[in-house]
């Protein structure tokens, strides 16, 4: 919540403060996650079709 107050106090309009702001964190934290999920099963379907 105190990023979401920071950029709003900072004169950036709600969609500024998520795109640039809340977004981008949001996406480091699950990006990471989600690559080592897909990864496996990408192995799983290339030998599948082997």
């Amino acid at each position: 919540m105190g990023q979401w107050e920071a950029g709003v106090a900072s004169g950036l309009s709600v969609r500024q403060v998520f795109t640039r702001i809340i977004l981008p964190q949001a996406l480091q934290i699950t990006i990471p996650p989600l690559t080592s999920q897909f990864i496996p099963s990408r192995e799983e379907f290339i030998d599948r079709e082997a």
